[in-house]
């Protein structure tokens, strides 16, 4: 479900932050930045977003921004958005039969050339053939 890949998230984030955030002064502070900033995404990961829109709302600079979510996730913005939308999409692709397209855009993809290529890259095959593998496991199968 959307929870569960959410909390993954979470959990590993965590994880990470707690490495980090022994070395920093005010770890609260940043931990709330941090949890503003991911929740920002995930409320808006289906329009357009950009690493601006993130600066803005955490109240930051781009280039301190940027290098705040580096630091505390391990992974830029582009990379971390770019994850996030395939989860969602993932979890689409196995629970829903809409079309390819429309999880494309419904998650925040330009288009379904980007959509495709994107999951590939994380998931070693096309959505389609995900979704084809994830169907006709029994193991997966809701019947």
């Amino acid at each position: 479900s959307d929870v569960c890949s959410s909390d993954l998230i979470w959990h590993r984030l965590y994880l990470h932050y707690v490495q980090i955030a022994q070395d920093t002064p005010q770890p609260q502070k940043h931990l709330q930045r941090l949890k503003d900033i991911l929740s920002y995404i995930q409320e808006h990961a289906s329009e357009e977003l950009g690493l601006e829109d993130i600066a803005s709302h955490a109240g930051l600079c781009k280039s301190e921004c940027c290098r705040f979510f580096k630091k505390y996730t391990g992974a830029t913005f582009s990379q971390y958005l770019a994850k996030y939308r395939v989860l969602q999409a993932e979890q689409l692709l196995a629970q829903t039969s809409k079309k390819i397209s429309e999880i494309a855009l419904e998650t925040g993809f330009a288009d379904e050339g980007s959509f495709i290529q994107c999951f590939r890259k994380y998931y070693g095959c096309t959505p389609r053939n995900y979704r084809k593998e994830i169907t006709q496991n029994p193991f997966f199968r809701q019947d």
